[in-house]
Parts: C-alpha cells; structure tokens; sequence
C-alpha cells in the first residue's frame, strides 16, 4: 500500500500565482522566469516525494490550463489523485477529463485514529470573527495583519464554506485539512476545530505526508 499525502493551490498555468504568491516562491524556488518554468520546478519537487502507488488528495484550484495542458500535467505528476473542488475548479466534467480518480466537494478519510475532513475552504466561523474584528478569539501562526488579509480573501467565498458546528456534529473532532489562503497560515485552531492548511506556498512547494500532517 502507498503513503497518503495532501497538497491544495498549485495554479499551474496562472501567471498571475508568480506576483500574488512572489515571496514564497523567491523563498522555496528561487528565480522563476516563467509560468513554464514554476510548472517544471513543481512537477520536479512533487515527484521527488511521491511515488506512483501513493494516495495523494489534492484539495483545490489545479490548473489555469487548457483540458489537454491540464491532463498532460496531471499524466506528469506521480500518485493516484483525487480532488476535492476549490473555487477554481467548477467544471467537474474538466476534472474528470483530466484524469482525477475521483472528485469530490468534501470528503471524510480516516488514518490510523485520525478522521480528517478535506475542504479546499476553512470554516467560516473563524471569518465572521476576524470580519467582526475579534482578532483574539482564536490560535493562528500569522498577526493581526495577515488576518485581516485572509478575511479579505475568503469573505466572497463564504457560502461554500463549513460552520465549526456541522464539523464538530460528526462527534469524532476530525482535523480539517483545507487550502485556499495560500502561504498566509499553515495551522489554526478555532471553536474546538483544528486546521491544517496544506497549500504549495505554505509547505515549501511540495505535497505534506499525512504523518506531517499529523506534527503540524
């Protein structure tokens, strides 16, 4: 049996991920010249940790391509892939035609104790918040500024994303493991949720094992 890794916002094909995303990118991939160039460098890094066999879930927002640039990049990267549809990824017959074993909108996955609920988006609960100015109410590894830019981010999103309590109602507290805010935050914890955010820019440009997941 392969290994299980989590990866979330890769964007390939979107040239504009090299400005909105520039700092982390210079930080974890050096000078990259060119759209072409970031998708070389991440297929190179995605492959050096995941082998065919493994499970890899990939929570969102792929690829900005065509639907034969997209599947030849998704031919490209080792695992058997599933997807869990981000904000940019509507088109679930593009998906499919992709080559992704499976999509999903959510999806509960257990590991050894461990239930983990995959979302591209957090829950909502910690927005409203932050929206309300309470900045304090909760643990996450970024200031008050980043915050603010988060909510930015997120609020026109709002209606796709998960109250605390419809998580907390399944009585077994999965770790949520989601993406979409990018590099801004790699963990939070809010209203007894905890969050793992598993996106390219936060985790050094490449797919986070599930055991890593786990120490975050």
């Amino acid at each position: 049996m392969g290994r299980m890794f989590f990866s979330s916002d890769v964007h390939f094909f979107h040239k504009n991920i090299l400005r909105y995303d520039e700092e982390a990118i210079r930080e974890h991939l050096g000078h990259v010249g060119s759209i072409y160039h970031y998708n070389e460098l991440i297929i190179a890094r995605w492959n050096e940790l995941v082998a065919p066999e493994d499970q890899v879930y990939f929570l969102g927002d792929f690829s900005f391509g065509s639907r034969g640039e997209s599947a030849e990049i998704l031919h490209r990267l080792h695992g058997v892939k599933t997807v869990v549809r981000g904000n940019h990824d509507p088109d679930e017959t593009l998906l499919r035609d992709m080559g992704f074993s499976e999509i999903h909108d959510s999806l509960f996955v257990n590991y050894k104790d461990q239930s983990l609920y995959l979302s591209h988006f957090p829950v909502k609960d910690l927005y409203q918040d932050i929206d309300a100015g309470n900045h304090n109410a909760f643990e996450m590894d970024v200031d008050v500024r980043d915050k603010k830019r988060a909510t930015r981010i997120i609020t026109k999103w709002a209606h796709h994303l998960f109250d605390c309590a419809e998580i907390m109602a399944t009585g077994d507290q999965p770790l949520l493991v989601c993406g979409h805010v990018h590099g801004l935050w790699q963990r939070a914890e809010f209203k007894g949720v905890s969050m793992r955010n598993v996106g390219l820019a936060a985790n050094g440009y490449r797919p986070v094992g599930v055991d890593e997941l786990r120490r975050m």
